[in-house]
């Protein structure tokens, strides 16, 4: 958008992603909140393991 370079991706290995989400569905039918947990590749630089 501003013209800076854009970020960069490298592979992850032979190890497949693998990450874990659960949630609560219609909370005084009005909300949803869903988390996430990531298995693999938690020690990656940057990498958050919770979301």
């Amino acid at each position: 958008m501003n013209g800076g370079p854009l970020p960069s991706f490298r592979p992850l290995g032979r190890l497949p992603y693998a990450e874990v989400g659960y949630g609560v569905e219609n909370i005084f039918k009005v909300a949803r909140v869903d988390f996430l947990h990531r298995l693999t590749y938690r020690n990656s630089p940057g990498a958050r393991t919770f979301g």
